[in-house]
C-alpha cells in the first residue's frame, strides 16, 4: 500500500459516517459500501455509480455548478445555460444556508435559552 494510489469512500447521513480506503473506485467497491441501502445517492456522476437506478441518483450539486461555470464561459446559447444553471446553483446554496442557520437556532431554542427565542432570517428564495 505504501506510495500507492488509493481512493476513499464513503456514506454519509445526518448522524454517521462511514469510511473505506480502497485500491481503486470500481463499481464493486460501491457495491459492496451501499450493499442493500435503499437510499438515494449523491455522487459526482463517477461511472461506478451507473449501476443505481436513476430514481435513487442526485448529482452533486456543487459538481453542477463547475459544469455550469464551464459552459457559461461559452458563447450563444451555452453561456445563456451556464448563466441560468449558475443562478439556480446561487439561489440553492444560499437557501442552504439560511437552513443551516435556522436549524442551529432552532437547536439552540431547544436546548434552551431561558425560553427565549433566537432571532433567525426568514427570507424567501430569491428576494433581494
Amino acid at each position: 500500500m505504501r506510495g500507492d494510489q488509493r481512493a476513499l469512500w464513503g456514506i454519509f447521513t445526518d448522524r454517521h459516517a462511514i469510511l473505506q480506503v480502497a485500491p481503486d473506485r470500481h463499481e464493486d467497491r460501491a457495491k459492496d459500501l451501499l450493499a442493500d441501502s435503499q437510499a438515494i445517492v449523491t455522487s459526482d456522476r463517477w461511472w461506478a455509480y451507473g449501476h443505481l437506478p436513476v430514481r435513487r441518483r442526485q448529482v452533486c450539486w456543487s459538481h453542477l455548478q463547475r459544469d455550469f461555470a464551464f459552459h457559461a464561459e461559452g458563447a450563444g446559447i451555452e453561456h445563456q445555460m451556464g448563466q441560468a444553471g449558475l443562478r439556480v446553483c446561487g439561489e440553492l446554496f444560499w437557501a442552504w444556508e439560511i437552513e443551516r442557520h435556522e436549524a442551529s437556532v432552532n437547536r439552540a431554542v431547544v436546548k434552551g435559552h431561558r425560553g427565549r427565542p433566537v432571532a433567525a432570517c426568514r427570507c424567501k428564495l430569491g428576494a433581494a
